[in-house]
């Protein structure tokens, strides 16, 4: 089975152009250019397939670099407790 992920109900976050603000109990997170993009994108749950797919065809840019650097955007943003895994 895929695991999908979504934003968390502890976070909080304000946007503007290229730029997300997440306050969370714990710490506070700034996220910048694709990284305010994956935020975004995980408004509603995605795998991590779905959001390499849909930033690698966004920016044209390898899929396997783009995939590489969203698994671990998720990791680090899911250790910081900003988004959770979707329970099915």
């Amino acid at each position: 089975m895929v695991q999908r992920w979504q934003q968390s109900s502890n976070a909080l976050s304000r946007a503007t152009v290229g730029l997300v603000l997440i306050d969370l109990p714990t710490t506070n997170l700034e996220l910048r250019g694709t990284a305010s993009d994956v935020w975004r994108i995980l408004q509603e749950p995605r795998s991590t397939a779905e959001i390499t797919t849909e930033l690698s065809h966004r920016y044209g840019a390898d899929r396997e670099t783009v995939g590489t650097d969203v698994e671990g955007l998720v990791e680090q943003l899911a250790s910081e407790g900003a988004l959770v895994p979707v329970r099915s």
